[in-house]
């Protein structure tokens, strides 16, 4: 015999689980984290590089209206190189290198360089789920990875 139904409830439905998605990194707006800046160093430290702050600053709140996908797909020069990319840790220079590790930062195999004006990159980690870049150097005179 049926299952009588009270009057006025309504059918018991099931859920649909649904799996979460991973964002992708480029379809994320950026966000900018300093935990991690790197205040010391005598070449890169934020300290030590206060008179460009005002380019860097006006830089992150122009990439702050797109996307990550944009900012690491724009390209320039005659190769049409990106602007601003992954670089793996191994071909930074032996002084950025060793500074990783004195900075307990040395378990991460690759950096992002971001391009600010010309020759003036700033370097930091990504957090890829949440598009978080973690403000580590400044590096004026493109030293950390030269050309």
């Amino acid at each position: 015999m049926p299952k009588r139904v009270k009057a006025g409830a309504r059918p018991k439905v099931e859920k649909q689980v649904r799996a979460a998605k991973r964002p992708n990194l480029y379809q994320l707006s950026p966000k900018w984290s300093f935990i991690k800046c790197d205040m010391q160093h005598e070449k890169w430290g934020i300290s030590d590089n206060t008179e460009h702050l005002g380019d860097m600053l006006a830089r992150f709140k122009e990439w702050e209206r797109g996307t990550w996908g944009e900012i690491l797909t724009t390209t320039s020069g005659r190769k049409h190189n990106t602007q601003s990319h992954p670089m793996p840790v191994e071909i930074l220079n032996k002084e950025a290198a060793k500074r990783l590790t004195e900075l307990n930062l040395d378990s991460y195999d690759v950096l992002y360089s971001l391009t600010i004006t010309g020759k003036q990159r700033v370097w930091g980690i990504m957090i890829e789920e949440t598009g978080t870049f973690q403000l580590l150097w400044y590096d004026s005179q493109h030293e950390i990875y030269p050309v």
